[in-house]
């Protein structure tokens, strides 16, 4: 059974909440007023009045809930496709549905220097359709800029970097390294080396050197700068993913089709954007009939499914 999103029913455009504000302003005001008027005939003309702006609030609330009716409905015929959202033009949003005022909004954020940096960014698009934000999750693969990153970065810490890059800087191996020697490397600090050394601790090692930028708070180009002094030693990775198989009950498997949200937040085996694109897949699907169904969902990349799916399930254990 499809789910309805009630907050969908409750979005009003900037012209909707004027013309519901205005309509009530004046209910209010002639109701007051009528208070102050002691003949029959002003009472009753004041009633007639009254009730016939309350028909009109009443029509344009209709109105209002047949629109976003019309929108969800067109949104189940709209063929979705993988794309991303900082360089898709004019024509490709047209044809994942969104109405032309989402576009120009969408156009002119990006024009003024703009840019969407996950998938979830969509949903802060102004008077954007909430379900098909929803929807749009999962198509998104946002390419990273290395270049504009990069450029970034250097403007505003070029004085650490450049403290950093006086003196020599020493590979590290990411699997054994201290805080003390990931704060060594450029646009690492305090609390970064620190929560870089519980990530890994929490994942029972890094499997790839990429899973390093995984570490909420490294930025793309912040990775990109430590990109070269990081090493992984190959035998120690694969004792460890053996250890780690080997250790592994059903218990601890997590089952895809009824993990709550929170619960795959818990387990530190799932990044956020994949845990929503995981719900809203199962949703529209009923379900997963398998783990390598998963392989299906756009953005979920043959290494990131590799790093999860050792974690899932779709049996009740």
């Amino acid at each position: 059974m499809k789910k309805i999103d009630w907050k969908s029913y409750f979005h009003f455009s900037k012209k909707e909440r004027n013309a519901t504000l205005i309509i009530i302003a004046i209910i209010g005001s002639v109701t007051a007023a009528s208070m102050f008027w002691k003949t029959n005939d002003n009472v009753e003309t004041t009633h007639q009045f009254v009730q016939t702006l309350t028909d009109s609030a009443t029509k344009l609330s209709s109105h209002i809930a047949t629109y976003h009716n019309n929108v969800n409905q067109e949104i189940d015929f709209v063929n979705f496709f993988e794309f991303d959202p900082n360089t898709l033009d004019e024509n490709g949003w047209k044809k994942l549905g969104l109405p032309e005022r989402n576009i120009h909004t969408i156009l002119n954020y990006r024009n003024k220097g703009g840019r969407f940096y996950k998938p979830e960014d969509i949903k802060k698009i102004y008077g954007l359709n909430q379900s098909l934000a929803d929807k749009l999750i999962p198509y998104i693969h946002i390419k990273s800029n290395i270049h504009q990153h990069f450029s970034n970065y250097s403007s505003t810490h070029s004085y650490s970097y450049q403290n950093k890059s006086s003196k020599e800087i020493a590979a590290i191996d990411i699997n054994t390294a201290t805080a003390d020697e990931w704060k060594n490397l450029p646009g690492i600090g305090e609390v970064l080396s620190k929560r870089i050394v519980k990530f890994r601790t929490a994942k029972h090692g890094f499997k790839s050197i990429d899973e390093v930028k995984k570490t909420y708070g490294i930025s793309d180009s912040t990775f990109n700068l430590i990109r070269p002094y990081l090493t992984i030693n190959d035998t120690l990775v694969q004792q460890q993913t053996s250890q780690n198989a080997s250790s592994q009950t059903p218990a601890t498997l997590i089952n895809i089709n009824t993990a709550s949200e929170q619960q795959m937040r818990d387990s530190h085996k799932i990044s956020y954007s994949i845990i929503k694109a995981i719900i809203i897949y199962r949703e529209q699907h009923n379900g997963f009939t398998s783990v390598d169904e998963l392989k299906k969902i756009p953005f979920i990349s043959e290494e990131t499914y590799n790093n999860i799916s050792p974690y899932l399930t779709v049996k009740n254990e």
